[in-house]
C-alpha cells in the first residue's frame, strides 16, 4: 500500500489501490480499527532513525501544529468540528507533527503525527489540548535519544511550545537518567513569563517578565548578521541583511502563579534576546526570545541557540506541501481516524518532495542515491537524455552524482528552466515533477524484460 501511495500521490483512493487488487482495498485498509498512523509510520521511522546514526551529532526535532480544513459535502465525516471555540468556523482535523532534521538542516524524516477529534458542538480546551501534545513531541525526542544513544536530540517549537509544563518534565527526566534531550523555543511575550534574575548589581533577585528584564540579566552581547528570505503575507518582509544585537545570560523560569510548584522553585533555563538594530522607519524590527535548556555565557553557544531555531522554518515547508499539494483535505472518509491513516501516507509523501528541495538548497553535494531510488535515477537519467537537458559540452562525460544536479534536472524534465535569479525549483514543480518521474517508473517497471542499465557516475 504503502508503494502505491508513494507512486500515485495526486489520484483519488480507488487508484491507489495495489496492482491486481480490488479498487476498494484502499478504503477497506484504512477503515481497519487495527490499523493506526504509528503502524504505518513505523518503517518510515525505522529509516529516519538510520539517517539519524548516520549523520551523528546533533539532530533537531521539530514540532509544530496545523489544521487541514474539510469544506463541501465532505463535512459529514465525523470527528470533525469547527477548529475555534464558540465559532461558525469550516469543520477540520487538527494536526501535530514532529519532524527531524540535522544541524545543517537536512532532512532526515517524519518521527511521529499526531490528531485529535474535534467535537460538533464544542472543541475541546485549546491551552489543554495544546499541553498535551507539546508534551508528546518531547515524549518523541526522549524515543529518539534513546534509539540514538550519544546524540544531542533538540526538540524546538514556535510561541506555542513555551510552556512551564514543558521544562518541568523535560527535567524532570533529565534526573530520572535520560539525558542528551535539550529544547528550545520562542518565547511568547504575551503570556507575560515571569523569570528570576540573579544581578551582581542587585541586593536580591527579582521577579520581572521577559521583555522588561533583558537589561539586567548578566549576559554576553554581540552583533551578528543574520539573512531573511522574502515570504508572502501581510506581514511579509522582502529579502535583505539584518543587522542584530545578540545576548545570551541565564534565567530561572517560575511557575505559574496558580501552581503548586511555586515554593519549590523554577527551572533553570537560558535566555537568548535577538533584537534587529537596522530596521526601517516604517518597519517593525525583528525581535525573537528564545528559552534554551542547553547554554553557556558565550558567543558561540548564543550564534548556535539561534541557528538551532532557525531551523524550525523546515515544517513550515513541509506543511506547506501537505497542504496545497496532497489530497488529504479531499479524501472522502467517514471518520477523523480514517482520515488519520491516510494522512500518515501523505506525510511520507509530502516529506519525500520537500526534502528533495532541502537537499538541493542546504546540501548539495549529497549523493543522489542516497535520496532517490535506482529505478528513478536510472528513468531519469533517461529522460535527461532524451530531452538533452546535459550540455554538449559535458554530454560525452560520465553524469555528476550531486543531489543538486538531479534535482534541477528533475525539475527541468516538467518545464523548469534554471535562472540567477531561481536556481532551484520550488515545492510546486518539484512536486509535479516527481509525480511524472513516478509515472515513468510505473511504465518501465511494467515492460517485459529488465530495467534499463544505471548510469555510471563520475
Amino acid at each position: 500500500m504503502g508503494g502505491a501511495w508513494e507512486q500515485r500521490p495526486v489520484q483519488c483512493l480507488p487508484t491507489i489501490s495495489p496492482r491486481g487488487k480490488d479498487p476498494q482495498v484502499a478504503y477497506r485498509f484504512l477503515r481497519n480499527r487495527r490499523v493506526t498512523m504509528e503502524h504505518i509510520l513505523d518503517l518510515h521511522r525505522e529509516a529516519m532513525v538510520d539517517r539519524c546514526q548516520l549523520v551523528g551529532g546533533t539532530v533537531l526535532l521539530v514540532q509544530d501544529t496545523t489544521t487541514l480544513k474539510y469544506t463541501g459535502p465532505r463535512e459529514r465525516t465525523s470527528g470533525r468540528g469547527p477548529l475555534k471555540k464558540r465559532s461558525r468556523s469550516s469543520p477540520g482535523l487538527p494536526v501535530h507533527a514532529s519532524v527531524a532534521y540535522t544541524q545543517d538542516l537536512r532532512p532526515l524524516g517524519v518521527s511521529g503525527l499526531e490528531t485529535w477529534d474535534q467535537p460538533l458542538q464544542e472543541p475541546p480546551d485549546e491551552c489543554e489540548q495544546e499541553s498535551r501534545c507539546l508534551l508528546w513531541g518531547l515524549r518523541q525526542g526522549f524515543e529518539l535519544g534513546r534509539a540514538c544513544p550519544g546524540q544531542r536530540i533538540v526538540v524546538v517549537g514556535d510561541r506555542e511550545s513555551e510552556i512551564y509544563d514543558l521544562f518541568r518534565e523535560r527535567e524532570r527526566r533529565e534526573r530520572a537518567s535520560e539525558k542528551g534531550v535539550e529544547l528550545v523555543v520562542r518565547v511568547n511575550v504575551g503570556r507575560r513569563r515571569r523569570v528570576k534574575v540573579g544581578d551582581p548589581s542587585l541586593a536580591s533577585p527579582m521577579l520581572r517578565s521577559i521583555p522588561m528584564q533583558a537589561d539586567l540579566q548578566q549576559r554576553v552581547r554581540f552583533r551578528c548578521e543574520l539573512r531573511l528570505t522574502s515570504q508572502v503575507g501581510k506581514r511579509a518582509r522582502k529579502r535583505h541583511r539584518v543587522e542584530t544585537r545578540v545576548s545570551i545570560g541565564p534565567v530561572e523560569l517560575r511557575p505559574p502563579e496558580r501552581s503548586r510548584e511555586q515554593v519549590e522553585g523554577g527551572v533553570e533555563a537560558w535566555l537568548v534576546h535577538v533584537e534587529q538594530t537596522n530596521a526601517q522607519p516604517r518597519e517593525e524590527p525583528l525581535e525573537w526570545f528564545l528559552l534554551s535548556t542547553a547554554g553557556a555565557l558565550s558567543k558561540r553557544w548564543a550564534k548556535r541557540i539561534v541557528r538551532w531555531y532557525e531551523g524550525r522554518w523546515g515544517i513550515e515547508e513541509f506543511f506547506k506541501v501537505l497542504e496545497s499539494h496532497t489530497r488529504i483535505e479531499d479524501r472522502s472518509l467517514s471518520t477523523a481516524p480514517t482520515l488519520g491513516q491516510g494522512l500518515a501516507f501523505d506525510a511520507v509523501t509530502a516529506w519525500q518532495v520537500s526534502a528533495l528541495a532541502r537537499y538541493a538548497r542546504e546540501a548539495p553535494q549529497t549523493p543522489v542515491d542516497e535520496v532517490l531510488t535506482w529505478d528513478e535515477i536510472t528513468v531519469l537519467w533517461i529522460r535527461v537524455q532524451a530531452q538533452e537537458l546535459w550540455r554538449p559540452t559535458t554530454r560525452d562525460r560520465a553524469p555528476p552524482r550531486d543531489i543538486r544536479t538531479w534535482v534541477v534536472w528533475l525539475a527541468m524534465t516538467s518545464g523548469f528552466r534554471p535562472s540567477k535569479r531561481r536556481p532551484l525549483p520550488g515545492n510546486t514543480v518539484l512536486w509535479r515533477a516527481c509525480d511524472v518521474l513516478g509515472r515513468l517508473v510505473r511504465y518501465e517497471q511494467g515492460r517485459p524484460g529488465p530495467m534499463p542499465s544505471r548510469p555510471v557516475f563520475a
